[in-house]
């Protein structure tokens, strides 16, 4: 699930440290919002409307949908070219639009320079919190631009 090279040669990335906070959480505020619901005396919890109860679950769902929109990011390149997901945006860009990858030491994510008006866009799937892991990524993103990119 987490390697960075598949079968075929491609460089796939995603947040590791991110996803384990995603699971984490999902477990905590699911786990913790059943636990209070369930701790309340039965008398409590039939004072609670309807929408009162649907809009606490909406709150939790919306938290949820936030983490995991961040923790589902991803960056793959291969053959075609880059392919990456930043929250709800995925993007497909050919090597011929790709002039390098920035990863500088205060960068929250990793950065694709681009030969086009938009100029950089983050890799989302490449995040600082992972690491030595992180910089491997964005070496083997380097690598695979010189290969499959023509060395641009």
């Amino acid at each position: 699930m987490f390697d960075i090279r598949t079968a075929d040669g491609a460089v796939v990335g995603r947040p590791r440290v991110v996803l384990v906070n995603c699971v984490a959480w999902t477990i905590v505020l699911v786990g913790g919002s059943l636990l209070g619901w369930f701790s309340l005396p039965q008398h409590i919890r039939d004072l609670f409307t309807e929408l009162q109860v649907g809009t606490l679950v909406l709150f939790l769902a919306f938290i949820l949908a936030f983490l995991w929109t961040v923790g589902l990011s991803y960056v793959r390149a291969d053959a075609s070219g880059l392919h990456f997901r930043n929250g709800l945006r995925t993007h497909h860009r050919p090597w011929s639009d790709v002039l390098g990858f920035r990863f500088a030491p205060g960068d929250p994510w990793a950065f694709v320079q681009l030969d086009d008006p938009a100029g950089r866009l983050a890799l989302m799937g490449v995040m600082r919190t992972d690491g030595a892991r992180a910089d491997a990524i964005v070496a083997a993103l380097r690598e695979a631009q010189r290969s499959f990119g023509g060395g641009r």
